[in-house]
């Protein structure tokens, strides 16, 4: 007989009970389409983007960040908002447009982003929130970074300002609205080359846009204390904190 050789009752029991928390974990992460850090009595939100294959779970720890740099009276009043990517790839895995897609004249991935950014911002953070469009910021970190800039001078309304991390440059000429903007971009980057940031830059200045470029020596593809330490005083002028 092969009795001995079977499951226990009590490890089948496990197993299942094992195999019902993965999946309403998996399903959990799944479903969750953005991450947030709530401040009670916020008079600001900064919705912050995510870069290529990561999800709003990696990036909102960069609200965390910035609160240990701003004064208490300032971090009070600004909430962190990280939505995912429209482009799936698993439950913790998302882009906003395919790799190479800015080199594309007109790119639907991108456009197609664009219209998830507005109805995010417009669903939850202005209507759920009330937080107004002015006093909005819109962050990223690489192709986050390069979604923050162009959605940022093409939203319904004008926003305070947008901040791109290490990210490319995808423009054309349709844009409605003129935020300040702050490019923030390692010497040292080995996936996304400065060049983007300096195109921007240059791109930006020559439209009459009020934009600042910081060149972060010996920093590769990332967001380091000192990326952090020159958003945080682009946010507190924006602020006249």
């Amino acid at each position: 007989m092969l009795i001995g050789n079977r499951p226990s009752r009590w490890s089948q029991v496990f197993l299942l009970v094992a195999i019902v928390v993965f999946l309403l974990v998996y399903l959990s992460m799944n479903t969750k389409d953005y991450f947030k850090l709530i401040k009670p009595n916020a008079k600001y939100a900064m919705v912050i983007l995510h870069g290529y294959g990561a999800y709003g779970g990696d990036i909102i720890h960069l609200g965390e960040e910035l609160d240990k740099i701003l004064p208490p009276n300032l971090r009070k009043e600004i909430s962190y908002f990280a939505p995912n990517g429209p482009i799936e790839f698993g439950p913790t895995s998302f882009a906003w447009y395919l790799l190479n897609s800015t080199q594309q004249k007109d790119n639907t991935q991108i456009k197609n982003s664009l219209d998830y950014i507005k109805q995010f911002i417009a669903k939850e953070v202005v209507k759920k929130y009330q937080i107004p469009y002015s006093n909005i910021i819109l962050a990223g970190f690489s192709q986050g970074g390069t979604m923050a800039v162009y959605g940022a001078t093409r939203l319904p309304q004008p926003i305070l300002g947008a901040i791109s991390f290490s990210g490319e440059f995808y423009w054309d000429d349709k844009f409605t609205q003129h935020p300040a903007v702050l490019l923030v971009h390692g010497d040292r980057d080995s996936r996304v080359s400065i060049k983007f940031s300096e195109q921007a830059f240059k791109t930006l200045a020559e439209l009459g846009f009020m934009v600042d470029f910081q060149v972060i020596e010996n920093m590769d593809h990332e967001i380091n204390l000192e990326a952090e330490e020159r958003a945080a005083q682009f946010i507190k002028n924006l602020l006249g904190k």
